[in-house]
């Protein structure tokens, strides 16, 4: 297992081999980021999957006005053969946990599921990112705090 700290983010990565379509965010309230990583941070360690995560609610405030991350608390990039049973492990461990997160995520599906907070498969959207000025390094670069 690798560990990349920023100062906004902790990154786990076990070399998997991942697909941005199999991608899955958990998108919660700051408040609520906290408990959310106490749900499923176990889980995606116990399963190997790569994912990254906000280290303080204060960095989902900073986000809340950027349509492009707004929500976005947690992310997971399991391998395409986890993906299923995965999103369905995720959406019961938060089921009824009175957790809240936002209705839409932009260029993000969201997940059928029981919870409300599973959003899938971004879908690249140049225009977007033409349109708010920032290129995909810039903000990366934010998100990363550096």
């Amino acid at each position: 297992m690798n560990v990349l700290e920023t100062r906004t983010w902790r990154i786990v990565s076990f070399g998997n081999t991942s697909s941005a379509d199999a991608r899955i965010y958990i998108a919660v309230i700051p408040d609520h980021l906290h408990r959310a990583c106490q749900l499923v941070l176990p889980i995606l360690e116990d399963q190997r999957v790569d994912h990254r995560y906000a280290k303080e609610p204060t960095l989902l405030d900073t986000y809340s006005g950027a349509d492009w991350w707004a929500g976005k608390a947690i992310i997971a990039d399991p391998h395409p053969d986890q993906w299923e049973s995965l999103v369905a492990e995720l959406d019961r461990c938060l089921v009824g946990q009175g957790l809240e997160g936002p209705a839409v995520i932009a260029g993000a599906r969201p997940y059928g599921g029981q919870s409300g907070l599973l959003f899938s498969r971004r879908e690249a959207k140049a225009a977007d990112a033409a349109q708010s000025g920032d290129s995909r390094r810039q903000r990366l670069t934010q998100l990363l705090g550096q």
